[in-house]
């Protein structure tokens, strides 16, 4: 069975292949093109994705159980990164949560799974700073950021802007973009992550389709 995204990107890298072209190690995998970010593509993107999305609406909240054992599973991935952390103490380790899009809470919290997302974002965080040479920051609480949607691509994949304020604010203490998450502070950050994404207007996001349609 031909699968034609496959196909025509199959191609396109073989044609510029052939042509001598190749990408380097810094421009790998790099979508940083203007004309790839804007509103209607974030949009569009997620509501491609509207009927799966109903799908997981349909079913049950998410249970006790489950959020449990999906904390466990994301203890599970960072003790596969704790032997590096410890074993290089004179190396700063730098973890981030970057900044997605409001889209992309406006579907946790259409599935019953923004607590859950945060408290595994919180227990991730909690883990890692342990570790004296662990330095945490989020971008989630920058809200004018992701609240506009010509950021993005889809909900989650931002400008190359967006990468570069990340990148600022981690090498040089850039205070004016992104949060320092510490042991002190986890707890409130949570907490107020979660009374945003599940107080916003998600309506308003909308608002333009729904005039087209009235």
């Amino acid at each position: 069975m031909w699968n034609d995204d496959v196909l025509w990107a199959a191609m396109g890298r073989t044609l510029e292949r052939v042509s001598g072209h190749t990408a380097d190690v810094d421009s790998l995998y790099t979508w940083e093109e203007p004309e790839l970010f804007y509103k209607e593509a974030a949009k569009n993107d997620y509501l491609k994705n509207l009927e799966q999305l109903r799908r997981t609406m349909a079913a049950e909240n998410i249970t006790e159980y489950e959020a449990e054992a999906g904390t466990e599973i994301c203890r599970e991935n960072i003790a596969l990164i704790e032997p590096y952390v410890a074993a290089h103490p004179d190396t700063e380790f730098c973890f981030f949560l970057p900044p997605y899009s409001i889209l992309y809470w406006e579907r946790q919290v259409e599935c019953h799974r923004a607590e859950y997302v945060i408290n595994v974002y919180k227990t991730a965080a909690e883990t890692l700073l342990a570790y004296p040479n662990v330095t945490f920051y989020t971008f989630q609480k920058e809200t004018e950021y992701i609240t506009d949607l010509n950021n993005y691509r889809d909900e989650t994949h931002h400008t190359p802007e967006g990468n570069r304020m990340v990148f600022e604010a981690m090498y040089k203490g850039n205070e004016s973009y992104g949060t320092q998450v510490t042991a002190e502070n986890v707890e409130n950050l949570a907490e107020e992550m979660l009374l945003f994404v599940n107080d916003y207007p998600y309506d308003t996001l909308w608002e333009e389709e729904q005039e087209a349609t009235d």
